[in-house]
Parts: structure tokens; C-alpha cells; sequence
């Protein structure tokens, strides 16, 4: 290989390393992000609504609007912790990219030492 070809190997191999850690850092922030919002949601939806709530209020709302209200408070439990499920589900599959572009970067930081 000529030193030119070299020195093309070589910055060809640095804009690749500067195109995954762009990638990288999106992932990483797109990750602290969704985390940010899983801790918003929680604290500010999550926890008020699961809160043990007289509903009844001594017995001023029974019947049916009770019984909805419970109800609501049920099926609103159930998509948040659907919800939590999923995110989650997609936290991981971000780790598990991140992963493997911190691979990809290692990679080819070995192989441009290889280069010399």
C-alpha cells in the first residue's frame, strides 16, 4: 500500500469513527431522554394516580360514578404500567445498540493502529 492509500485508509477510517460516535452520542442522549420522562411520568402521573384515593368521599359518590371512577383508576394503572414495559423494552434495545456501536468504534480504532 502506497502512503497515499495509507493516509486515504486512515482518514476513511476516522470520518467512520466520527460517524458512529455522532451515532453513539444521539443514542446516549436519546436513552437519558426517555429515561428523564419514564422518572417525570412516574412522579407526576404514576404515583398520584395509583395513590390510595377515597373515592367514595363518606359515601357522597357511590354508584355509578363510582364505580367508573374505579374503573378509570384501573385501566389508567394498566396502560402506564404498559407503557413502563415498553419503554423499557425499547431502554434495552437502545443499550443493546449502543453496545454494539462502542464495538464498531473499537474495531476500527484497531484496525487504524493496525495501519500504523
Amino acid at each position: 500500500m502506497t502512503n497515499e492509500e495509507l493516509e486515504a485508509r486512515r482518514a476513511a477510517i476516522q470520518a467512520e469513527i466520527s460517524k458512529y460516535q455522532g451515532i453513539l452520542d444521539q443514542l446516549e442522549a436519546d436513552r437519558n431522554g426517555i429515561s428523564e420522562t419514564i422518572n417525570t411520568i412516574k412522579e407526576s402521573v404514576e404515583d398520584p394516580i395509583v395513590a390510595p384515593y377515597d373515592l367514595a368521599e363518606g359515601d357522597k359518590w357511590r354508584g355509578l360514578n363510582y364505580n367508573e371512577a374505579e374503573t378509570k383508576v384501573s385501566d389508567i394503572g394498566s396502560s402506564l404500567s404498559s407503557y413502563r414495559g415498553e419503554t423499557l423494552s425499547l431502554l434495552g434495545q437502545i443499550d443493546k445498540a449502543i453496545g454494539e456501536v462502542q464495538e464498531k468504534i473499537e474495531e476500527l480504532y484497531q484496525e487504524l493502529a493496525s495501519l500504523g
